[in-house]
């Protein structure tokens, strides 16, 4: 035993449990030690409530130890104990009401788990509805499916002969630029060559016209013509070779201004035949554009 234990005055006090008399260093007093009879921890006593605790301790009347109360003392100080250390393990009945009754504990590992499950739900189900929706987009039984296909235009221009026969109006020219084509011009196309009495087609011109996704092209000799436009609006300007405008007659402002935006020198273009201009064109399945310019 080391000196600092031997100068120390143990407190000897009864198990409140058993009656067991413990004797514990008076360093402990306060800290939970426990039992080693019955196994119950119980508060270390400071001198004063373990004396009254032994004045209140009575052993059998027929104890061969009556008359030495301490023969019965169980002393276990004379070598380091396990309890030592402050004892704070608290007991099963109150750390059972110390629970939650309204709540469920629930590791980690397992709501992680469930977090990832339903990600991947998501994303199966996620991609279910992209292609499930590709293959209606595409079904061509669904009316709803937009069709961007090119769209095959045809039609007859005609004219009326000295006898008010209705006849083919050859060599007509036929302009269609798409709508709005003037957000994507930096200046207006240019006419030259373009016109009906021009013996060929300016070919420049004419590409700068399909390079902004428009068509130029004349109507043969029995007044027809075909070509192929994406769906969507149009100009469509269409200008007889036989067909004249009377003497008084000239193109209106309103569709001269119009024109003006996207063609240069729209009056000459048109010279003296008669003309249709319309804007707004709706292009969506093929289209029959017949005119009769008399």
């Amino acid at each position: 035993m080391s000196t600092s234990q031997a100068e120390s005055t143990p407190v000897r006090f009864p198990c409140p449990q058993c009656d067991q008399l413990l004797s514990i260093r008076e360093e402990k007093i306060g800290r939970k030690v426990r039992c080693p009879n019955c196994k119950v921890a119980v508060v270390v006593p400071n001198h004063e409530a373990a004396a009254e605790a032994m004045a209140e301790h009575r052993l059998p009347a027929n104890s061969s130890r009556a008359d030495d109360p301490f023969a019965e003392m169980v002393v276990y100080d004379d070598a380091p104990l396990k309890y030592d250390a402050s004892y704070d393990e608290p007991e099963p009945q109150q750390q059972a009401d110390d629970v939650d009754r309204d709540r469920v504990s629930i590791s980690r590992s397992v709501i992680y788990g469930q977090g990832v499950l339903i990600a991947a739900v998501a994303l199966v189900a996620f991609i279910m509805g992209f292609v499930i929706g590709g293959l209606a987009g595409t079904n061509p039984d669904d009316k709803t499916a937009v069709d961007r296909s090119p769209k095959t235009i045809r039609g007859r221009l005609v004219h009326k002969d000295d006898a008010g026969r209705e006849i083919g109006d050859d060599g007509a020219v036929m302009i269609v630029l798409p709508w709005n084509i003037e957000q994507r011009m930096t200046d207006r196309l240019a006419t030259a060559g373009l016109n009906p009495d021009a013996p060929q087609p300016h070919d420049a011109n004419v590409r700068a016209i399909a390079e902004l996704g428009g068509k130029y092209l004349r109507a043969n000799d029995t007044g027809h013509f075909h070509l192929t436009l994406s769906p969507g609006k149009y100009y469509v300007l269409q200008i007889s070779h036989n067909a004249r405008r009377a003497g008084s007659e000239s193109p209106t402002a309103s569709d001269l201004q119009s024109m003006g935006k996207l063609l240069a020198d729209a009056s000459t273009l048109i010279g003296p035949y008669k003309y249709r201009w319309r804007s707004g064109v709706e292009i969506a399945k093929a289209t029959t554009l017949d005119y009769s310019f008399d």
